[in-house]
Order: C-alpha cells, then structure tokens, then sequence
C-alpha cells in the first residue's frame, strides 16, 4: 500500500484524521459494485463502510485532480455536481461525503435514500446528518 510520500500530488484529499494523518478519497471494487473508501496512506489503511461494522480493504484506486471542492449537502441539487464513487446492489448511486463526528473528520458514503452521511467511526458504522458532499468543479 502506497504511504504519503507514494501519493499523487494531485491525490484528492479529504483532511487529517484524529491522529493528523493525511485521509484520501479513494475507492474498491467488490463483486461488481464500488464502494468509497476512506485512505490513510501514512497507517497504510484503506477503510469502508459494509454491512454494519467497518473494514480493511487492499486495491484501492486514489480519486486524483484538481477540479473537486467540499459543498455543504443543504438540498437535493448539490448532488447533481457532486462525485459518485459507488453504487448499491439495487444500483442507487453514492457519492463521497465528509462531516465531524465527536470533533474528528469522517469520510464516508452518502445516498439519496438516506440524506445522511454514513462512515466509519471506531470499529462502527455512524450517521452523521451535518455534512458535505465532494463537487466537481
């Protein structure tokens, strides 16, 4: 697994995470469907949420350029910008999401069906309903 000194430069990032380690916008593919992925480079942890609890993949593929920002996810028409970078067994789309949970920064998942933020947090899945959603620009 590639360390911050292996990341693209133009590596799209999400922030730093309670430990200050940089965090990535990744995703993995998995028996067709894709999922975003939360990168830590620095732990060499490439983290999704699954099922309940969250896991630890391999393979990942970096999200890079230079054409994306973080928009508040206030109403529905944010997300005709924003990026997909998965998709459900029942084929809704999801899109890449960040938000505090107990003042740490989350990356996860969100889908219209939810109108949440869905990450991992401590071995967890939460909810996180304050959120924003990454914009291609």
């Amino acid at each position: 697994m590639a360390t911050n000194a292996d990341i693209f430069p133009d590596a799209v990032e999400v922030g730093d995470d309670r430990d200050y380690s940089k965090m990535y916008v990744a995703r993995w593919f998995f028996q067709e469907l894709m999922y975003p992925v939360k990168f830590i480079p620095d732990r060499e942890e490439a983290i999704i949420c699954q099922d309940g609890p969250e896991h630890k993949v391999t393979m990942v593929h970096v999200l890079r350029g230079d054409n994306y920002i973080w928009q508040k996810a206030t109403s529905e028409d944010v997300y005709v910008k924003a990026v997909y970078t998965g998709y459900t067994m029942d084929g809704d789309i999801l899109f890449v999401g960040r938000g505090y949970h107990d003042d740490v920064l989350c990356v996860g998942l969100v889908s219209l069906a939810h109108k949440a933020l869905i990450a991992p947090y401590g071995g967890k899945v939460i909810g996180i309903e304050d959120f924003e959603v990454l914009i291609r620009i």
